[in-house]
């Protein structure tokens, strides 16, 4: 039989910045410069992972402080 495991939510950086209420251009500036790495692509999407969006979120926090 075969089985099913659940798959990662993997969110683009569109997605992301939905999900932490920032625009787009901030949540690719922490990409870049912090060096986050995406999990996956999906044709030019970069797919990022709970990983992915957490260091985000926190360097969003660090650059606000």
């Amino acid at each position: 039989m075969y089985s099913m495991t659940p798959k990662k939510k993997l969110l683009t950086t569109g997605q992301i910045a939905q999900h932490l209420g920032v625009r787009e251009h901030r949540v690719l500036y922490a990409i870049r410069t912090r060096k986050i790495s995406a999990a996956g692509r999906a044709g030019l999407y970069r797919l990022y992972d709970g990983r992915g969006v957490l260091a985000v979120g926190r360097a969003l926090a660090e650059t606000e402080a």
